[in-house]
């Protein structure tokens, strides 16, 4: 026990050698210490300080940090518009988790008061590719309820594939499962339970002939 707080001792003092030192990545780390209170005491003022001083070396993890700090009021007023510029500078720098956030705010109107899907697409696209698996289930449920248009159910039944590719993602799995009982996708290997057995035959709908125009008169 003695020598396990020793070494976070040591790592503390290391990151506070950094921070003094300018580092960058020293000043992320003590600023997401102090915002959860690990190894700290939680001050989300100091936070935001932290977070300010990366982002100010165009570090683009701290811009994302101190994009969040805006969005969620973590040691400064709520500011979504100032969120969204520094995940847009973020994302510029390929931060695959800013052009999510970005893509989401874009996409569900929190910036303009209007979604809008076709400035939201590429920024979800980006960071889906960079395994940000909630970008993966957001474009798959895109596709699926028709945001995007007519819906697309393979291309949505893709994209909750891709949302579980490095660990499982339930909301993605029981979309995809969805869509593959209702016929709208087709089953893979690898697909969540078994090949739904074939789609029964639709029978031929009955004509009822309408004799009523024979017993005029």
């Amino acid at each position: 026990m003695d020598a396990l707080i020793s070494e976070e001792k040591k790592q503390l003092d290391d990151i506070l050698r950094g921070v003094a030192a300018g580092d960058a990545g020293a000043q992320i780390e003590l600023g997401l210490r102090y915002a959860n209170g690990t190894d700290v005491p939680q001050n989300g003022e100091r936070a935001f300080r932290l977070f300010d001083a990366a982002a100010r070396q165009g570090n683009a993890v701290g811009l994302f940090f101190l994009g969040s700090a805006f969005a969620n009021g973590l040691g400064v007023e709520k500011n979504d518009a100032q969120a969204v510029f520094l995940w847009e500078e973020a994302s510029r720098l390929g931060h695959p988790l800013s052009q999510y956030w970005l893509g989401f705010m874009i996409a569900n109107g929190r910036i303009m008061g209007e979604g809008n899907w076709c400035a939201a697409l590429p920024l979800l696209e980006a960071a889906a590719a960079r395994d940000i698996p909630d970008a993966s289930f957001m474009l798959g449920n895109a596709y699926d309820s028709g945001a995007l248009g007519t819906p697309d159910y393979e291309r949505a039944a893709d994209w909750y594939r891709n949302a579980s590719r490095k660990e499982l993602n339930q909301k993605a799995q029981y979309n995809l499962r969805v869509l593959i009982e209702r016929y709208q996708a087709k089953w893979r290997e690898g697909d969540p339970g078994v090949a739904p057995p074939p789609k029964p035959a639709e029978q031929p709908k009955l004509k009822i002939k309408d004799s009523s125009a024979n017993n005029v008169g």
